[in-house]
């Protein structure tokens, strides 16, 4: 159908950097990317695109006094192409606060999405080649958090004991346990 493409090679590399710059301060990062080709002949013109793109994600987390954690996340996905559509860069920043209760009584936690206001979608259809229809088509999303901020204050709590119990007790017979 006419949403296939003849064939396509990927050539993807994947990281995940965990860094733990000091005992107050973690970082985690994860990078995808690579190069990409693919050929289309159901167009009036014989499309091959070859293309880079990656996307990138992070993690800091800084530990306070007074049992208080404060979170950066977010990503950036750089332009990619899909069939005769572009898809552009995009990214988003998220932000953070949690108090840990004493006697583990849980906590509480206070998060923004997207505090820059970056959350658009922007693409182009028709943006490689000419289709049988001349495509030609602008495509912008912008997301809830763009408008207003998203705030959300929610409380978790761990029932039950915390002591580790013996994760090989009863679990399952007896001739299965003995050929562990």
């Amino acid at each position: 159908m006419p949403e296939n493409a003849d064939w396509q090679n990927n050539l993807t590399a994947q990281a995940t950097i965990p860094v733990k710059a000091a005992a107050w301060w973690e970082m985690n990062y994860n990078f995808i990317g690579g190069w990409h080709q693919y050929r289309i002949s159901y167009f009036p013109e014989l499309l091959v695109k070859n293309y880079f793109s990656y996307s990138l994600n992070f993690t800091e987390s800084f530990k306070l006094p007074r049992s208080y954690t404060i979170e950066l996340s977010g990503y950036y996905n750089s332009s990619s192409y899909s069939g005769n559509s572009r898809n552009n860069g995009n990214a988003i920043c998220n932000l953070g606060l949690k108090k840990d209760l004493e006697n583990n009584n849980g906590s509480f936690q206070l998060s923004i999405s997207d505090i820059f206001r970056a959350n658009i979608y922007r693409g182009h259809d028709g943006a490689v080649i000419t289709d049988a229809f001349n495509s030609d088509v602008y495509v912008k999303y912008e997301g809830e958090s763009y408008f207003r901020p998203i705030i959300k204050l929610s409380y978790s709590c761990s029932f039950g004991s915390n002591s580790k119990k013996d994760s090989h007790k009863n679990n399952g017979t007896k001739e299965e346990q003995d050929r562990l």
